[in-house]
């Protein structure tokens, strides 16, 4: 990257279809900021004309940057506006009221100053390490499609839909949702967070109350929890994933390459009447659950042995166990446990830690892991799926597990962890994923594409693969491409053949397309986990990872691909992209 100006280029954080976005740092003072620089040598007059009136009107409002440098570089125009060290939004984070509150500021303020925001994407949001949000590229999208002409009740359309998509208020309390302004719109956001603002909202509502589950249609369907929503201004932000490289990898745009883990409205499906749940302390289930590709829960796999670990709750006091599995290294059993402790209603924390039995019977913890946060409201799915594999020498196992978030794209963090022989342990690697697999002596973490990790000559291994590239070699695949205006295009037929139990793969056409697709910025939706009852752009409906999608059941299913930069689409309705016609 070439310096701009008197500006020094730090790292890249989007490479766009109309403006590249930048984090620098002025080489006269030291202060960092954002730039934004348009593509393309045209609308300079319109670039100008849009910031100068940004930067004359916005001035002192938290959400919104003010503007540093307006000019021209290598024909083309750019801007500086303030930045602080932070990260972009990335893919399935969940933002917390404090932060919807501040986005909403900041459209507010944006109308009353009578500019539109335009198109918002997780491109636009910067996360600061704070935990506040600042919003980038106000007006933008009028100088790249001027023949649009866009209102306010437009923004609020998609401000909605976003806010749809990043929050955990449930899908279902935006059904036939409309405002014609962003204050009405904050108005009710405020109110489902159940956060207090003098003179606008008053509602008496409680988090609890506005987060709980409509009740399941038969008694068969399991009811599906979520945590409450955080509803203090002092509530923790969220984590920000590591970026590495500019590849969205957790962050960089979301995690990228193989397997599809698609979650299903929200988070995994599970039975809180669970039969002998009151003796789970006794004596923990045999099995863990992981889950396919569709999102349902897959047939479970053996924890290997469990054990009766009521002679270990001593070295454990005020805490509840809540998985285990074990593990033969040298001529040794160990036990490695997970052990949860809540700490309010709708948080905890949990750790994990390797036991062994004395010859004389007796219990002794060998390692323990530091303790990990948790903002679930039951500590039993703090740890969702808990995997080991040893090495073939039996002098090493690997352990690996997850730490779901909580949020509605069903976002775990992942660790990884080491035993050695003398039952010794270190945390490996972490990262993030939609769910884990075991396959023989593999562990496959699911991002957007796919990592498996495993021992192999005595060493902790990780090989990794593109979104683009995870589809099986049996799979029928279609190709798609990106038109002049962005948006994604059949190379050849719109409509599809297939059989019952195909598996259909997304192939990019050509160099560029791949990388923003491996990079999370173009995304896939499809109703075939809803029978081919319509598409929409909701969470709900999102292919979280990999390139394919395997069809089980007959009849017609719809495919949007749609790249975060392109032109508007549908939120409710979007036109298919592509149409399978699957036969029995």
């Amino acid at each position: 990257m070439v310096d701009i100006k008197h500006y020094q280029m730090v790292r890249e954080l989007n490479n766009g279809e109309h403006v590249n976005v930048y984090v620098v740092k002025n080489k006269e003072n030291g202060e960092m900021g954002i730039l934004r620089l348009m593509n393309g040598s045209e609308n300079h007059e319109d670039w100008k004309n849009v910031y100068r009136h940004y930067g004359i009107h916005i001035t002192k409002n938290k959400s919104l940057p003010s503007l540093k440098w307006n000019d021209v570089w290598d024909d083309r125009p750019f801007v500086v506006l303030d930045g602080t060290e932070g990260n972009l939004l990335e893919i399935g984070q969940v933002l917390t009221g404090r932060q919807i509150d501040q986005l909403l500021e900041g459209v507010i303020h944006l109308h009353q100053q009578n500019i539109l925001f335009g198109k918002l994407t997780r491109f636009n949001i910067w996360i600061k390490v704070t935990g506040d949000l600042a919003l980038y590229g106000a007006g933008e999208r009028t100088i790249f499609y001027p023949e649009r002409k866009m209102s306010i009740e437009d923004d609020v359309k998609q401000v909605l839909a976003f806010i749809k998509n990043y929050s955990e208020i449930p899908d279902h309390h935006f059904d036939g949702l409309s405002f014609e302004t962003a204050s009405q719109l904050q108005e009710w956001v405020l109110a489902q967070l159940a956060i207090p603002k003098p003179g606008l909202v008053d509602k008496g509502e409680t988090s609890k109350t506005v987060f709980a589950e409509p009740e399941p249609k038969t008694a068969e369907v399991p009811r599906i929890e979520k945590r409450a929503f955080p509803s203090s201004s002092t509530s923790p932000a969220p984590k920000v994933k590591q970026k590495k490289g500019s590849l969205v990898k957790w962050l960089g745009g979301a995690v990228i390459a193989g397997l599809l883990g698609f979650a299903t409205i929200g988070m995994m499906q599970r039975d809180a009447e669970q039969a002998g749940k009151e003796e789970k302390q006794q004596q923990l289930p045999t099995e863990v659950k992981t889950e396919n590709t569709d999102g349902a829960v897959q047939e479970q796999v053996p924890a290997n042995n469990t054990a009766d670990l009521s002679k270990a709750a001593p070295l454990f006091s005020g805490w509840e166990f809540i998985k285990q599995a074990s593990t033969k290294l040298g001529n040794t059993e160990y036990t490695i446990v997970a052990a949860g402790q809540k700490r309010d209603e709708y948080s905890g924390v949990v750790k994990i830690a390797v036991l062994s039995v004395t010859p004389k019977g007796e219990w002794q913890k060998l390692w323990e892991s530091p303790e990990y946060e948790s903002y679930l409201s039951e500590q039993e799915y703090y740890v969702q799926s808990f995997l080991t594999v040893a090495s073939k020498d039996a002098q090493k196992a690997l352990l690996v597990f997850d730490l779901p978030d909580g949020g509605s794209m069903g976002i775990s963090e992942v660790k990884a962890i080491t035993i050695q022989v003398n039952g010794n342990a270190e945390e490996v690697w972490s990262g993030y994923g939609f769910s884990l697999k075991q396959e023989n002596d593999v562990i496959v973490v699911k991002e957007m594409g796919v990592k498996k990790l495993s021992i192999a000559d005595g060493k902790f291994t990780i090989e990794e693969f593109a979104r683009s590239e995870s589809a099986p070699a049996d799979a029928k695949t279609v190709m798609f491409d990106l038109d002049e205006s962005g948006m994604v295009t059949p190379v050849n037929e719109k409509l599809i053949s297939l059989k019952a139990g195909d598996k259909l793969a997304f192939i990019p056409v050509n160099p560029e397309v791949k990388r923003k697709f491996d990079q999370g910025e173009i995304s896939i939706y499809t109703d075939v986990y809803n029978g081919g009852d319509g598409v929409s752009l909701a969470n709900a409906f999102t292919v979280k990872s990999g390139n394919y999608v395997q069809v089980d059941e007959a009849g017609e299913f719809h495919f949007v691909l749609e790249f975060l930069n392109g032109p508007e689409i549908d939120f409710d309705h979007p036109e298919p992209t592509f149409i399978a016609e699957v036969g029995k």
